[in-house]
Order: structure tokens, then C-alpha cells, then sequence
């Protein structure tokens, strides 16, 4: 369970972070006099290839976390009491 909301968590995050390195690379673009087209073709290819490394580095992240994290074991029963 927690596995999988850390997962969504960072499939979320990396849609954030190629936004927002969309629209930073449009206005260091901008700032730096390019032409339009240049300047939206650099800035969609920053984005994209930004946004699939976050992807596939929490995609590798979240394969290492063992399934059991957080279950707590119930000792009592165990002893019979």
C-alpha cells in the first residue's frame, strides 16, 4: 500500500517537474533571444526528456521498497495469551 502511494506520489512529481522545466526553458529562451520555433521545439524536448528520467527513476526507486514496509507483527498472538 505504501509502496503504491509513493509510487502515484512520484508519477505525479514528474509530471510537475517536466512542466516546469517546459515553461523555464521558454523564458531562458526567451531571455536569450531564439527564434519561436526553436525556442518551443528545445523547450518540449527539456521537458519531455526531464519528465521520463524522474519517470523511470522513481519507477527504479520504488522497485527496491519491499512489500511488507509498515506491517507491524502481532506477537501476542503468537504466545497464546
Amino acid at each position: 500500500m505504501i509502496r503504491q502511494r509513493l509510487a502515484v506520489i512520484g508519477f505525479k512529481s514528474s509530471i510537475n517537474i517536466a512542466v516546469i522545466v517546459f515553461f523555464a526553458s521558454c523564458i531562458i529562451g526567451y531571455a536569450s533571444n531564439l527564434a519561436i520555433d526553436t525556442l518551443i521545439q528545445k523547450a518540449v524536448i527539456a521537458g519531455c526528456l526531464t519528465g521520463l528520467t524522474a519517470f523511470v527513476l522513481v519507477k527504479i526507486l520504488v522497485k527496491y521498497i519491499p512489500e511488507n514496509i509498515g506491517m507491524v507483527e502481532d506477537k501476542d498472538n503468537e504466545a497464546g495469551t
